[in-house]
């Protein structure tokens, strides 16, 4: 009988606990917040390496992130300075879900922070009382002077990223005009191009590769047009060389 007793007693734990409740008392408080919505961030990220890391902050009773508190307790293949600098630029501009009932003052939570040549993941975000001990920043080893480094050096951690360019297509009037520019305009080309600290491209770049030699010029001068996301080391913006590829098709419609 002592065993069916003790038999019947766990089954009734694993019950209230599969219906997440204790066997006595009140149901818990919420255990995660989602992501409700993020925008994209006014201070662009650029091209990250996979990396993973966990970070503790506060999020304010609407939902927002105080970015002010993030402190990297864990991270992996890229600095903690470069790693807190591309979250607070990630959850800047993001906002959880509190639920129905949300705290009274911002609660400590932490995240899973995940990043790659794609973009950033963030995990849903965990309350926590007992946070871990800050990582220490690295001290930054080399100076502005030091850059560009070469394409490939791996110190760059972020390395800049395309964001936009403008309309190529001037005002066409006549047949002869627009025949004129697609001739002088469609193509391919590949470039290693210096994006400076503001995200601004230098205007000599350095042609790697075109499909149409009649149309580079025309290509290379929409490319340094365009805005790029700067490379940074240890998340301080530096000047970084990018390899970067642009084109022009025609595409019919259907």
């Amino acid at each position: 009988m002592a065993s069916v007793r003790i038999a019947a007693t766990i089954l009734a734990c694993f019950a209230a606990s599969a219906a997440g409740q204790s066997p006595s008392g009140p149901p818990p408080s919420p255990i995660a917040y989602a992501i409700k919505k993020c925008t994209p961030p006014k201070v662009p990220i650029g091209r990250l390496p996979n990396a993973a890391g966990t970070v503790s902050l506060l999020l304010g009773k609407d939902g927002k992130p105080d970015t002010s508190s993030i402190a990297v307790v864990q991270v992996a293949e890229i600095s903690v300075s470069g790693f807190r600098s591309v979250v607070v630029r990630r959850l800047s501009s993001c906002q959880f879900e509190m639920g129905r009932s949300p705290p009274g003052a911002p609660a400590g939570i932490v995240l899973e922070v995940t990043t790659s040549d794609t973009g950033v993941l963030v995990s849903v975000a965990t309350p926590t009382t007992t946070a871990r001990p800050p990582l220490a920043p690295e001290p930054v080893a080399l100076s502005l002077a030091s850059f560009p480094l070469p394409l490939d050096d791996p110190r760059l951690e972020e390395r800049p990223r395309r964001l936009r360019c403008g309309d190529p297509a001037p005002r066409l009037r006549t047949p002869q005009e627009i025949e004129e520019w697609f001739r002088t305009t469609m193509g391919s080309i590949l470039t290693e191009v210096l994006v400076g600290p503001d995200g601004k491209p230098d205007h000599k770049v350095k042609l790697l590769w075109t499909s149409n030699p009649g149309a580079t010029r025309n290509l290379v001068n929409w490319e340094v047009g365009c805005e790029f996301a700067p490379g940074r080391y240890r998340g301080m913006a530096v000047p970084a060389f990018l390899r970067d590829s642009l084109g022009l098709a025609m595409t019919k419609r259907p």
